[in-house]
C-alpha cells in the first residue's frame, strides 16, 4: 500500500511545552485526554469542561470542529491559567493542555444529532433518564380527574414529582418532550430506550460542518492554529481513509499530534490488527490509535471499559509502532483494570463519564459555579489522578 510519507506528514522539530508534555506522557503511559464531544455544540459546557479539566492537569482536551467551540475551549483554558497564576497552591495540578479537534473521515456516529418525531412520541419519557448529556427534559402539566399536578422531570432524577401522565391528554408546548440539541452528542441511548421509534438521527459530515471539507474550501478552524487532530474512521475502509488524508494533506502535514479513532467492535481480532497496522502505514509520524470500545457508552460499572481494554490487548500483543490509547466506556475503574492486567497502554481518554460526573454543575449560574469551583476540580482531578 502506498503511504503518505512523501507528503511529509511529520512531527515538527520544535514542540510547544504542552505538546512535548503530551508526547512524554504517551511514551510513559500516563497520558490523559478529555473528550468534550465531537458533536457537543454547547459552548458554555465546553468552556467549563476545558476550565476544570485543565485545572486537573489533563494533557489533551478534544472538542468539536467548530470555530465557536474551539474559541470556547480556549477561553476555558485561559481562565484556568489565570486562576493558577493567582492561586498556584489551590490549583497545583494545572498544566496547559493541547487543544485537539475531532474530524470525521466519513460515516462516524460521533457526528450526529438526535431529532424527535413528535407524531410518534407518546410522552412516555423513557428516554430522559437514558441521556448522559442532559439533552432531554420534559415540563408537563398532568391533568387528572378532579385534580391537577405539575410534574417536572430532570435528568438523572430517581423519580417523578406527580409522576403520572394520563394517556390521551393533548400534547402542547407545556407538556411535551424537550430536546436541547446543543447538548446532544449523538450517543443513541435515547433511541434504544424509546418504545415508539420516535427518535431519529441526522448525520453531519465534513462538507456540512465548518471542518475539513472534502476540499472545496478551507475550514474555518484553520485560523485557530490547531496542532492536534483526531480522525474518526467510522465505517471507512483503509482506502477511504487514505483518500481522505490525501485530500487534506495540506492541513494535516503540520499536525504535532495525530490520532485515529477506531471502533473496535467493527472487527474480529485479526481484522482489528490489520486495520490498525494499515492506518499506521499511511503516515510517517508515530500516531495515536484510539481504541473506541463502547462509543459514548461509559457507565459507572467496573465492566464498562472491558471492550476497549480487550481490543487494546490485541494491539499491544502485536507490538504496533503506535501509541495505544483507550476510549469508549472508560470510567474511574479503567486505570485499575489496566494495572491488574499489566497492559502497557499509552493512556486513557474519558468522554461520557468525564462529562456526566460534573453535568449538574455545567448549567449553574456563574456566581454559583465559581463558588463551587474547588469542589468541582476535586471531582475531576480524582478521575484524572485515580
Amino acid at each position: 500500500m502506498n503511504t503518505l510519507n512523501e507528503t511529509k506528514i511529520i512531527v515538527p522539530a520544535g514542540h510547544p511545552e504542552s505538546v512535548a508534555r503530551a508526547i512524554f506522557a504517551l511514551e510513559e503511559g500516563i497520558f490523559t485526554k478529555i473528550i468534550c464531544g465531537a458533536s457537543n455544540t454547547n459552548a458554555g459546557h465546553v468552556e467549563r469542561l476545558a476550565l476544570v479539566y485543565a485545572l486537573s492537569g489533563v494533557h489533551v482536551i478534544d472538542v468539536a470542529p467548530s470555530q465557536q467551540i474551539i474559541q470556547s475551549a480556549k477561553a476555558g483554558i485561559k481562565k484556568a491559567s489565570e486562576l493558577y497564576e493567582k492561586n498556584p497552591e489551590a490549583f497545583s495540578h494545572y498544566k496547559e493542555p493541547v487543544l485537539m479537534i475531532s474530524i470525521d473521515s466519513g460515516d462516524d456516529m460521533h457526528f450526529r444529532k438526535a431529532e424527535i418525531n413528535y407524531e410518534k412520541c407518546t410522552n412516555c419519557f423513557e428516554c430522559i433518564d437514558s441521556c448522559p448529556a442532559g439533552a432531554l427534559t420534559a415540563n408537563c402539566h398532568c391533568e387528572k380527574e378532579q385534580s391537577s399536578d405539575e410534574a417536572i422531570h430532570q435528568p438523572f432524577s430517581n423519580s417523578w414529582i406527580a409522576a403520572s401522565y394520563p394517556s390521551g391528554t393533548p400534547r402542547n408546548d407545556s407538556n411535551k418532550l424537550i430536546l436541547n440539541s446543543n447538548n446532544c452528542v449523538g450517543c443513541g441511548r435515547c433511541s434504544e430506550a424509546c418504545l415508539q421509534n420516535a427518535i431519529e438521527f441526522t448525520n453531519f459530515n465534513n462538507s456540512q460542518s465548518p471542518v475539513i471539507a472534502r476540499r472545496a474550501e478551507s475550514p474555518t478552524w484553520q485560523s485557530e492554529e490547531i496542532k492536534a487532530v483526531e480522525i474518526h474512521t467510522g465505517n471507512n475502509s483503509i482506502e477511504e481513509v487514505k483518500n481522505f488524508l490525501e485530500l487534506n494533506v495540506s492541513l494535516l502535514k503540520n499536525m504535532e499530534l495525530l490520532s485515529f479513532c477506531v471502533e473496535s467492535k467493527r472487527f474480529n481480532p485479526a481484522e482489528l490488527q490489520n486495520y490498525a497496522s494499515s492506518l499506521i502505514n499511511l503516515v510517517s509520524q508515530k500516531v495515536i490509535i484510539q481504541i473506541d470500545g463502547m462509543p459514548m457508552g461509559a457507565t459507572d460499572k467496573p465492566c464498562s471499559s472491558l471492550q476497549a481494554v480487550s481490543a487494546a490487548a490485541i494491539l499491544l500483543e502485536n507490538k504496533l509502532d503506535a501509541y495505544i490509547q483507550l476510549s469508549g466506556g472508560t470510567n474511574h475503574f479503567t486505570k485499575k483494570l489496566v494495572k491488574q492486567l499489566g497492559l502497557k497502554i499509552s493512556g486513557i481518554a474519558y468522554g461520557t463519564f468525564a462529562r456526566k460526573i460534573i453535568l449538574s454543575y455545567l448549567d449553574e449560574l456563574e456566581e454559583n459555579f465559581n463558588a463551587q469551583l474547588l469542589r468541582i476540580v476535586n471531582i475531576t482531578t480524582s478521575l484524572v489522578d485515580n
